[in-house]
């Protein structure tokens, strides 16, 4: 009989499909969102620090208050689509976790609401993002940011007096080089987790806790009862070295 007509022949197996190609939950670096948020802050930041020390009676003052006035919009752009992608590799990581992205971008438009609630989105992307290694501070340091944040804001109006302009200046320092520690921090972080650019051996996997010849929950393999689902975790690999040839 021919093997290939043989009936009791196992079939051949199929090639392992790619990972990489079927799986779609692909966690996104956010390095450069983060780098372009940070770039547009600091020239916001720059030229607010730099206004304050002009004399009124400058004839391009009109010219830089514009020029002011579309970095801010560039900064908050920037910003929100960096948050945006963030939001969205912290459910890639935990499918569980408390962040929704089109929130995280609306809360910051919504009166009163956007008093507090960007402030608590970013903390629960920090927290779910930190979560197999807890970094100490960063919970006090988003409080800072946003608090300096808010205290810039608030003191822009009455920045004519000396005692508030001072006030302004400081706010404006703290909350810049406060969200700069805070994106970068993340976005390396994040960036941590991605695997595309891996080969299939290095990508993290699910893997099973535990051994599968020992069964889990203390039950007998030959009991009959049910075993209870394997857990499975998710295993974050460092980022790679670069490697001289």
């Amino acid at each position: 009989m021919d093997a290939d007509s043989n009936p009791y022949q196992a079939p051949a197996a199929d090639p392992a499909p790619d990972s990489a190609a079927t799986d779609p939950a692909v966690m996104n670096d956010p390095r450069p969102r983060g780098w372009l948020a940070i770039a547009c802050i600091s020239l916001v930041s720059v030229g607010g620090i730099a206004h304050a020390f002009l004399p009124r009676d400058f004839r391009w003052l009109e010219g830089w208050n514009t020029g002011t006035v579309l970095t801010a919009f560039a900064s908050i752009v920037a910003y929100l689509f960096w948050i945006h992608l963030c939001a969205k590799n912290t459910l890639l990581k935990n499918r569980r976790a408390d962040v929704k992205p089109g929130w995280v971008v609306a809360c910051h438009f919504i009166p009163f609401v956007n008093w507090f609630a960007p402030c608590l989105a970013l903390r629960e992307i920090s927290r779910e993002t930190f979560k197999h290694r807890p970094a100490k501070g960063m919970d006090a340091i988003i409080i800072v940011w946003w608090v300096a944040l808010l205290t810039r804001s608030v003191s822009a109006k009455w920045a004519d007096s000396l005692s508030i302009a001072v006030l302004w200046i400081a706010a404006t320092v703290i909350s810049w080089f406060a969200v700069a520690f805070i994106i970068i921090r993340i976005s390396r972080t994040q960036a941590a987790f991605r695997w595309s650019d891996l080969p299939a051996l290095n990508r993290p996997v699910m893997v099973p806790i535990g051994s599968s010849a020992q069964p889990l929950g203390g039950i007998p393999s030959g009991s009959g009862r049910p075993l209870p689902p394997v857990r499975r975790v998710l295993r974050p690999l460092p980022p790679r070295e670069k490697i001289d040839d």
